[in-house]
Protein backbone atom coordinates (compact mmCIF):
# COMPACT_ATOMS: atom_id res chain seq x y z
CA UNK A 1 0.00 0.00 0.00
CA UNK A 2 1.78 3.40 -1.43
CA UNK A 3 1.67 6.45 0.89
CA UNK A 4 -1.50 7.94 -0.61
CA UNK A 5 -3.73 4.75 -0.17
CA UNK A 6 -2.83 5.17 3.59
CA UNK A 7 -3.83 8.95 3.49
CA UNK A 8 -6.78 8.02 1.54
CA UNK A 9 -8.04 5.19 4.08
CA UNK A 10 -7.13 7.13 7.56
CA UNK A 11 -9.47 9.83 6.00
CA UNK A 12 -12.60 7.13 5.55
CA UNK A 13 -11.57 6.00 8.61
CA UNK A 14 -11.75 9.30 10.92
CA UNK A 15 -14.89 10.17 8.79
CA UNK A 16 -16.74 7.36 9.99
CA UNK A 17 -15.49 7.56 13.58
CA UNK A 18 -16.62 11.02 13.67
CA UNK A 19 -20.01 9.69 12.57
CA UNK A 20 -20.06 6.92 14.98
CA UNK A 21 -18.92 9.20 17.75
CA UNK A 22 -22.07 12.09 16.64
CA UNK A 23 -24.60 9.52 16.55
CA UNK A 24 -23.90 8.57 19.96
CA UNK A 25 -27.07 8.89 22.30
CA UNK A 26 -27.00 11.71 24.90
CA UNK A 27 -28.02 10.76 28.74
CA UNK A 28 -28.89 12.79 31.59
CA UNK A 29 -24.33 13.22 32.19
CA UNK A 30 -24.54 14.37 29.04
CA UNK A 31 -27.64 16.55 28.44
CA UNK A 32 -26.40 18.29 32.13
CA UNK A 33 -23.03 18.99 30.52
CA UNK A 34 -24.71 20.73 27.90
CA UNK A 35 -26.64 22.59 29.40
CA UNK A 36 -24.54 24.04 31.87
CA UNK A 37 -21.99 25.23 28.98
CA UNK A 38 -25.22 27.37 27.53
CA UNK A 39 -26.20 28.89 30.53
CA UNK A 40 -25.39 32.73 30.80
CA UNK A 41 -26.42 32.35 34.34
CA UNK A 42 -23.18 30.08 34.84
CA UNK A 43 -20.65 32.64 32.63
CA UNK A 44 -21.92 35.45 35.22
CA UNK A 45 -21.18 33.59 37.87
CA UNK A 46 -17.68 32.79 36.27
CA UNK A 47 -17.40 36.36 35.55
CA UNK A 48 -18.19 37.40 39.43
CA UNK A 49 -15.19 34.78 40.09
CA UNK A 50 -13.32 36.67 38.61
CA UNK A 51 -13.78 40.16 39.42
CA UNK A 52 -13.45 38.65 42.92
CA UNK A 53 -9.97 36.80 42.32
CA UNK A 54 -9.14 40.32 40.88
CA UNK A 55 -9.80 42.27 43.73
CA UNK A 56 -7.71 39.85 46.02
CA UNK A 57 -5.19 40.28 43.84
CA UNK A 58 -5.71 44.29 44.49
CA UNK A 59 -5.44 43.53 47.90
CA UNK A 60 -2.25 41.94 47.83
CA UNK A 61 -0.39 44.66 45.79
CA UNK A 62 -1.39 47.43 48.51
CA UNK A 63 1.90 46.04 50.14
CA UNK A 64 3.82 47.67 47.53
CA UNK A 65 5.49 51.11 47.25
CA UNK A 66 3.44 53.85 44.84
CA UNK A 67 5.47 55.63 42.79
CA UNK A 68 3.99 58.76 40.64
CA UNK A 69 5.82 61.48 38.97
CA UNK A 70 4.69 65.34 38.98
CA UNK A 71 5.64 68.32 37.09
CA UNK A 72 3.81 71.68 36.98
CA UNK A 73 4.80 74.77 35.47
CA UNK A 74 3.72 78.59 35.92
CA UNK A 75 3.97 81.96 34.85
CA UNK A 76 3.64 85.18 37.52
CA UNK A 77 3.21 88.35 35.78
CA UNK A 78 5.14 89.94 38.58
CA UNK A 79 3.58 93.11 38.44
CA UNK A 80 4.05 95.24 41.81
CA UNK A 81 4.12 98.88 43.35
CA UNK A 82 6.55 100.78 44.83
CA UNK A 83 5.27 103.62 46.86
CA UNK A 84 8.25 104.91 47.25
CA UNK A 85 8.37 106.18 43.26
CA UNK A 86 4.76 105.96 43.14
CA UNK A 87 4.49 103.14 39.94
CA UNK A 88 4.23 100.12 39.03
CA UNK A 89 6.97 97.77 38.12
CA UNK A 90 6.65 94.74 36.16
CA UNK A 91 8.85 91.63 36.39
CA UNK A 92 7.60 88.26 34.66
CA UNK A 93 8.69 85.24 35.77
CA UNK A 94 8.58 81.58 34.70
CA UNK A 95 8.75 79.13 37.03
CA UNK A 96 8.51 75.25 37.18
CA UNK A 97 8.91 71.80 39.24
CA UNK A 98 9.07 68.06 38.13
CA UNK A 99 9.70 65.03 40.06
CA UNK A 100 9.16 61.46 41.54
CA UNK A 101 7.29 60.60 44.72
CA UNK A 102 7.15 57.19 46.42
CA UNK A 103 4.70 56.03 49.61
CA UNK A 104 4.82 53.10 51.33
CA UNK A 105 2.77 52.29 53.82
CA UNK A 106 4.45 50.30 56.35
CA UNK A 107 1.35 49.59 58.48
CA UNK A 108 -2.48 49.87 58.26
CA UNK A 109 -4.10 49.22 61.65
CA UNK A 110 -4.35 45.68 60.12
CA UNK A 111 -6.54 46.87 57.49
CA UNK A 112 -4.82 44.56 54.29
CA UNK A 113 -4.81 41.14 56.80
CA UNK A 114 -8.77 41.65 57.22
CA UNK A 115 -9.49 42.73 53.74
CA UNK A 116 -7.67 39.74 52.50
CA UNK A 117 -9.65 37.53 54.46
CA UNK A 118 -13.03 39.18 53.16
CA UNK A 119 -11.54 38.49 49.23
CA UNK A 120 -10.80 35.02 50.47
CA UNK A 121 -14.05 34.38 51.77
CA UNK A 122 -15.58 36.11 48.48
CA UNK A 123 -14.06 33.61 46.25
CA UNK A 124 -15.50 31.03 48.26
CA UNK A 125 -18.54 31.78 47.77
CA UNK A 126 -18.47 32.72 44.37
CA UNK A 127 -17.12 29.10 43.86
CA UNK A 128 -20.31 27.71 45.71
CA UNK A 129 -22.88 29.87 43.83
CA UNK A 130 -21.28 28.40 40.40
CA UNK A 131 -22.38 25.40 41.88
CA UNK A 132 -25.14 25.95 43.38
CA UNK A 133 -26.40 27.25 39.97
CA UNK A 134 -24.86 24.12 38.35
CA UNK A 135 -27.25 22.14 40.52
CA UNK A 136 -30.23 23.99 39.81
CA UNK A 137 -29.60 23.71 36.36
CA UNK A 138 -28.97 19.68 36.72
CA UNK A 139 -32.60 19.75 38.70
CA UNK A 140 -34.42 20.91 35.66
CA UNK A 141 -32.75 19.09 33.31
CA UNK A 142 -33.67 15.98 35.15
CA UNK A 143 -37.29 17.10 35.25
CA UNK A 144 -37.50 17.32 31.65
CA UNK A 145 -35.35 14.01 30.71
CA UNK A 146 -37.73 11.69 33.00
CA UNK A 147 -40.42 13.31 32.00
CA UNK A 148 -39.27 12.44 28.07
CA UNK A 149 -38.45 9.34 28.43
CA UNK A 150 -41.82 8.89 30.85
CA UNK A 151 -43.92 9.95 28.20
CA UNK A 152 -41.93 8.06 25.08
CA UNK A 153 -42.21 4.61 27.59
CA UNK A 154 -46.28 5.60 28.04
CA UNK A 155 -46.80 6.06 24.63
CA UNK A 156 -45.36 2.67 23.73
CA UNK A 157 -47.83 1.29 26.48
CA UNK A 158 -50.70 3.00 24.96
CA UNK A 159 -50.06 1.90 21.91
CA UNK A 160 -49.98 -2.15 22.86
CA UNK A 161 -53.68 -0.84 24.63
CA UNK A 162 -54.71 0.41 20.90
CA UNK A 163 -53.88 -2.49 19.11
CA UNK A 164 -55.80 -4.62 21.84
CA UNK A 165 -59.02 -2.82 21.14
CA UNK A 166 -58.55 -2.78 17.10
CA UNK A 167 -58.10 -6.02 17.34
CA UNK A 168 -61.08 -6.18 19.72
CA UNK A 169 -62.83 -3.97 17.29
CA UNK A 170 -62.44 -6.30 14.07
CA UNK A 171 -63.61 -9.13 16.15
CA UNK A 172 -66.84 -7.19 17.30
CA UNK A 173 -67.92 -6.18 14.29
CA UNK A 174 -67.56 -9.40 12.83
CA UNK A 175 -69.86 -10.30 15.69
CA UNK A 176 -72.49 -7.76 14.48
CA UNK A 177 -72.44 -8.66 10.98
CA UNK A 178 -74.04 -11.78 12.63
CA UNK A 179 -75.92 -10.65 15.23
CA UNK A 180 -74.53 -11.92 17.75
CA UNK A 181 -73.78 -8.57 19.67
CA UNK A 182 -75.87 -5.00 19.54
CA UNK A 183 -74.47 -2.05 17.95
CA UNK A 184 -73.53 -0.76 21.69
CA UNK A 185 -71.14 -3.31 22.11
CA UNK A 186 -69.37 -2.54 19.00
CA UNK A 187 -69.81 1.26 19.53
CA UNK A 188 -68.31 0.77 23.50
CA UNK A 189 -64.93 -1.10 22.45
CA UNK A 190 -64.68 1.59 19.98
CA UNK A 191 -64.73 4.55 21.94
CA UNK A 192 -62.05 2.60 24.41
CA UNK A 193 -59.51 2.63 21.41
CA UNK A 194 -60.22 6.35 20.97
CA UNK A 195 -59.51 7.39 24.34
CA UNK A 196 -56.93 5.31 24.22
CA UNK A 197 -55.82 7.01 21.13
CA UNK A 198 -56.31 10.52 22.51
CA UNK A 199 -54.10 10.12 25.63
CA UNK A 200 -51.38 8.56 23.33
CA UNK A 201 -51.97 11.87 21.43
CA UNK A 202 -51.73 14.16 25.15
CA UNK A 203 -48.24 12.35 25.73
CA UNK A 204 -47.26 12.97 22.31
CA UNK A 205 -47.64 16.78 22.28
CA UNK A 206 -46.23 16.36 25.70
CA UNK A 207 -42.94 14.89 24.91
CA UNK A 208 -42.31 16.93 21.82
CA UNK A 209 -43.06 19.93 24.04
CA UNK A 210 -40.28 19.26 26.77
CA UNK A 211 -37.96 17.61 24.37
CA UNK A 212 -38.05 21.19 22.05
CA UNK A 213 -38.05 22.99 25.72
CA UNK A 214 -34.63 20.46 26.11
CA UNK A 215 -33.02 21.39 23.00
CA UNK A 216 -33.56 24.91 23.80
CA UNK A 217 -31.52 24.57 27.32
CA UNK A 218 -29.00 22.23 25.84
CA UNK A 219 -28.39 24.60 22.54
CA UNK A 220 -29.19 21.69 20.56
CA UNK A 221 -31.08 20.22 17.68
CA UNK A 222 -32.77 17.64 19.00
CA UNK A 223 -34.56 14.47 18.01
CA UNK A 224 -36.30 11.56 20.49
CA UNK A 225 -33.67 9.40 18.45
CA UNK A 226 -31.02 11.63 20.57
CA UNK A 227 -31.66 10.69 23.65
CA UNK A 228 -31.07 7.62 25.69
CA UNK A 229 -34.58 6.21 26.25
CA UNK A 230 -34.14 3.69 28.73
CA UNK A 231 -31.98 5.71 32.10
CA UNK A 232 -29.18 3.21 33.34
CA UNK A 233 -30.59 2.57 36.37
CA UNK A 234 -32.59 -0.70 37.97
CA UNK A 235 -34.64 0.18 40.82
CA UNK A 236 -32.90 -2.61 42.35
CA UNK A 237 -29.59 -0.91 42.81
CA UNK A 238 -30.86 1.27 45.38
CA UNK A 239 -30.51 0.55 49.23
CA UNK A 240 -32.46 3.00 51.23
CA UNK A 241 -29.92 1.46 54.48
CA UNK A 242 -26.79 2.61 52.24
CA UNK A 243 -24.55 5.01 54.35
CA UNK A 244 -24.70 7.74 51.33
CA UNK A 245 -28.80 7.90 51.96
CA UNK A 246 -28.38 8.24 55.99
CA UNK A 247 -25.34 9.99 56.47
CA UNK A 248 -27.13 13.46 56.33
CA UNK A 249 -29.24 12.39 59.48
CA UNK A 250 -26.48 13.87 61.67
CA UNK A 251 -27.14 17.41 62.04
CA UNK A 252 -23.63 18.58 61.08
CA UNK A 253 -23.19 16.45 58.00
CA UNK A 254 -26.41 17.95 56.82
CA UNK A 255 -25.18 21.26 57.00
CA UNK A 256 -21.80 20.77 55.72
CA UNK A 257 -23.52 19.08 52.35
CA UNK A 258 -25.45 22.11 51.52
CA UNK A 259 -24.35 24.98 49.64
CA UNK A 260 -26.83 27.30 50.82
CA UNK A 261 -26.13 27.02 54.34
CA UNK A 262 -22.40 26.96 53.90
CA UNK A 263 -22.35 30.24 51.79
CA UNK A 264 -24.75 31.54 54.97
CA UNK A 265 -22.01 30.41 57.35
CA UNK A 266 -19.19 32.41 54.72
CA UNK A 267 -21.87 35.53 54.72
CA UNK A 268 -21.51 35.44 58.74
CA UNK A 269 -18.03 35.26 58.88
CA UNK A 270 -17.55 38.09 55.89
CA UNK A 271 -19.84 40.06 58.05
CA UNK A 272 -17.53 39.39 61.24
CA UNK A 273 -14.69 40.71 58.85
CA UNK A 274 -16.59 43.82 57.35
CA UNK A 275 -16.75 44.90 61.34
CA UNK A 276 -13.06 44.03 62.71
CA UNK A 277 -12.33 46.46 58.78
CA UNK A 278 -14.35 49.41 60.07
CA UNK A 279 -12.60 48.98 63.41
CA UNK A 280 -9.17 49.49 61.76
CA UNK A 281 -9.90 52.72 60.68
CA UNK A 282 -9.85 53.93 63.92
CA UNK A 283 -6.48 51.63 64.29
CA UNK A 284 -3.19 54.29 63.73
CA UNK A 285 -1.46 53.81 60.41
CA UNK A 286 2.10 54.28 59.46
CA UNK A 287 3.56 55.58 55.88
CA UNK A 288 7.23 56.37 54.43
CA UNK A 289 7.13 58.85 51.87
CA UNK A 290 10.57 59.83 50.06
CA UNK A 291 10.64 62.42 47.04
CA UNK A 292 13.46 63.66 44.60
CA UNK A 293 12.48 67.29 42.71
CA UNK A 294 13.62 69.63 41.18
CA UNK A 295 12.72 73.30 39.87
CA UNK A 296 13.76 76.36 37.64
CA UNK A 297 12.94 79.94 37.87
CA UNK A 298 13.76 82.68 35.08
CA UNK A 299 14.60 84.87 37.63
CA UNK A 300 17.57 82.72 38.33
CA UNK A 301 19.05 82.91 34.51
CA UNK A 302 22.08 85.32 35.27
CA UNK A 303 23.08 83.37 38.69
CA UNK A 304 26.55 81.87 38.45
CA UNK A 305 25.53 78.77 39.42
CA UNK A 306 23.13 78.45 36.32
CA UNK A 307 26.14 79.14 33.54
CA UNK A 308 29.05 77.20 31.92
CA UNK A 309 32.78 77.87 31.56
CA UNK A 310 31.88 80.14 28.58
CA UNK A 311 29.07 82.32 30.83
CA UNK A 312 25.77 81.05 28.72
CA UNK A 313 22.52 79.79 30.68
CA UNK A 314 22.07 76.54 31.08
CA UNK A 315 18.35 75.05 31.31
CA UNK A 316 19.40 72.05 32.44
CA UNK A 317 21.65 72.89 34.87
CA UNK A 318 19.61 74.80 37.03
CA UNK A 319 17.56 72.20 37.33
CA UNK A 320 20.31 70.07 38.86
CA UNK A 321 21.30 72.46 40.92
CA UNK A 322 17.54 73.02 42.28
CA UNK A 323 17.55 69.69 42.87
CA UNK A 324 16.45 68.87 46.54
CA UNK A 325 15.17 65.58 48.25
CA UNK A 326 12.74 64.41 50.90
CA UNK A 327 12.12 61.94 53.39
CA UNK A 328 9.33 61.31 55.73
CA UNK A 329 8.25 58.92 58.11
CA UNK A 330 3.92 59.55 59.04
CA UNK A 331 2.04 59.02 61.46
CA UNK A 332 -1.80 59.03 61.84
CA UNK A 333 -3.17 58.50 64.63
CA UNK A 334 -7.63 58.74 64.53
CA UNK A 335 -8.78 60.97 67.45
CA UNK A 336 -12.43 61.03 66.33
CA UNK A 337 -14.55 59.91 63.61
CA UNK A 338 -18.17 59.77 64.60
CA UNK A 339 -18.86 58.21 60.93
CA UNK A 340 -16.94 55.63 61.28
CA UNK A 341 -18.47 54.67 64.81
CA UNK A 342 -21.93 54.79 62.85
CA UNK A 343 -20.69 52.66 60.26
CA UNK A 344 -19.08 50.00 62.61
CA UNK A 345 -22.41 49.68 64.46
CA UNK A 346 -24.21 49.17 61.40
CA UNK A 347 -21.89 46.34 60.15
CA UNK A 348 -22.55 44.73 63.83
CA UNK A 349 -26.00 44.85 62.63
CA UNK A 350 -25.23 43.26 59.75
CA UNK A 351 -23.18 40.34 61.15
CA UNK A 352 -26.19 39.45 63.63
CA UNK A 353 -28.45 39.57 60.48
CA UNK A 354 -26.27 37.10 58.73
CA UNK A 355 -26.16 34.97 62.10
CA UNK A 356 -30.66 34.71 62.17
CA UNK A 357 -30.52 34.11 58.19
CA UNK A 358 -28.06 31.14 58.88
CA UNK A 359 -29.70 29.41 61.93
CA UNK A 360 -33.19 29.98 59.48
CA UNK A 361 -30.98 28.35 56.46
CA UNK A 362 -30.38 25.49 58.59
CA UNK A 363 -33.49 24.76 59.58
CA UNK A 364 -34.90 24.78 56.18
CA UNK A 365 -32.54 22.58 54.88
CA UNK A 366 -33.20 19.93 57.86
CA UNK A 367 -36.66 20.12 57.51
CA UNK A 368 -36.26 19.64 53.07
CA UNK A 369 -34.01 16.71 53.90
CA UNK A 370 -36.74 14.59 56.29
CA UNK A 371 -38.79 15.43 53.53
CA UNK A 372 -36.83 14.27 50.78
CA UNK A 373 -36.33 11.10 52.21
CA UNK A 374 -39.60 10.24 53.45
CA UNK A 375 -40.69 10.88 49.56
CA UNK A 376 -38.17 8.44 48.48
CA UNK A 377 -38.83 6.06 50.70
CA UNK A 378 -42.76 6.29 49.96
CA UNK A 379 -41.94 6.36 46.30
CA UNK A 380 -40.02 3.19 46.64
CA UNK A 381 -42.66 1.87 48.47
CA UNK A 382 -45.05 2.41 45.81
CA UNK A 383 -42.88 1.05 43.13
CA UNK A 384 -41.82 -2.26 44.72
CA UNK A 385 -45.87 -2.87 44.74
CA UNK A 386 -46.36 -1.93 41.23
CA UNK A 387 -43.97 -4.17 40.21
CA UNK A 388 -45.57 -6.87 42.51
CA UNK A 389 -48.83 -6.10 40.70
CA UNK A 390 -47.63 -6.20 37.02
CA UNK A 391 -46.04 -9.84 37.94
CA UNK A 392 -49.00 -11.17 39.28
CA UNK A 393 -51.19 -10.01 36.35
CA UNK A 394 -48.57 -11.61 34.11
CA UNK A 395 -48.64 -14.96 35.68
CA UNK A 396 -52.60 -14.05 36.06
CA UNK A 397 -53.10 -13.46 31.92
CA UNK A 398 -51.11 -16.67 31.50
CA UNK A 399 -53.10 -18.38 33.24
CA UNK A 400 -55.89 -16.78 31.25
CA UNK A 401 -54.15 -17.33 27.81
CA UNK A 402 -54.09 -21.16 28.76
CA UNK A 403 -57.54 -21.43 29.73
CA UNK A 404 -58.90 -19.54 26.07
CA UNK A 405 -56.91 -21.76 24.31
CA UNK A 406 -58.81 -24.62 25.47
CA UNK A 407 -62.14 -23.20 25.43
CA UNK A 408 -62.57 -22.57 29.19
CA UNK A 409 -62.49 -18.80 28.79
CA UNK A 410 -64.65 -15.99 27.59
CA UNK A 411 -63.07 -13.50 25.07
CA UNK A 412 -63.85 -10.85 27.21
CA UNK A 413 -62.46 -12.22 30.51
CA UNK A 414 -59.31 -12.39 28.38
CA UNK A 415 -58.99 -8.42 27.39
CA UNK A 416 -60.21 -7.57 30.63
CA UNK A 417 -56.85 -9.38 31.91
CA UNK A 418 -54.83 -7.96 29.16
CA UNK A 419 -56.42 -4.24 29.78
CA UNK A 420 -55.52 -4.70 33.59
CA UNK A 421 -51.62 -5.61 32.65
CA UNK A 422 -51.66 -2.74 30.68
CA UNK A 423 -52.98 -0.45 33.54
CA UNK A 424 -50.49 -2.23 35.59
CA UNK A 425 -47.68 -1.16 33.51
CA UNK A 426 -49.02 2.24 33.00
CA UNK A 427 -49.22 2.37 36.94
CA UNK A 428 -45.33 0.94 37.19
CA UNK A 429 -43.37 3.57 34.71
CA UNK A 430 -45.27 6.40 36.36
CA UNK A 431 -44.20 4.88 39.64
CA UNK A 432 -40.94 4.32 38.11
CA UNK A 433 -39.88 7.79 37.11
CA UNK A 434 -41.25 9.77 40.26
CA UNK A 435 -38.96 7.55 42.20
CA UNK A 436 -36.14 8.02 39.38
CA UNK A 437 -36.60 11.55 39.40
CA UNK A 438 -36.61 11.80 43.27
CA UNK A 439 -33.72 9.41 43.38
CA UNK A 440 -31.25 11.83 41.49
CA UNK A 441 -32.75 15.06 42.94
CA UNK A 442 -31.64 13.67 46.42
CA UNK A 443 -28.16 12.40 45.07
CA UNK A 444 -27.70 15.96 43.60
CA UNK A 445 -28.83 18.06 46.49
CA UNK A 446 -27.15 15.67 49.27
CA UNK A 447 -24.77 13.95 47.97
CA UNK A 448 -23.00 16.14 45.22
CA UNK A 449 -23.25 13.08 42.18
CA UNK A 450 -25.21 11.29 40.45
CA UNK A 451 -25.41 8.02 39.18
CA UNK A 452 -25.97 8.03 35.81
Amino acid sequence: MNNRSKIILIFFLFIAGTKAFAQGKLNLEALISLAVKQDFSVQLIEQELNKAQIEQKITKSSILPTVSFNNWNGYYDGRYYDPLKNDFFYNPTMVGNMGLTSTWGIYNGGYRNTKLSIDRISITIQYLNLEKKKREISREIIGLYSAIVQANNLINIYQKKIDIYTAETARIKELFLLEKVTAVDTSVVALMRIDAEDKQLQLKYKLELDLHQLGLLTNESLLLSDIENNPEFSFEQFNPNESKYNIYDDTTALKNSSISYRIKSLEIEKARYSTELQRTQFKPSVKFEAGVNTGYSSNLRHEAANMNSEGKYVFFKQFESNRYNSTSLNIYIPVFDRRNKLLERQNRVGENMAKIEGAQTGRKIFIKYSLAKKELSVKYKKLKISQIQVNEINKLLVNYKERFALGRLRVNDLLIANEKLIEGEINYSNNYFEFYKALKTFELDYTGNLSY
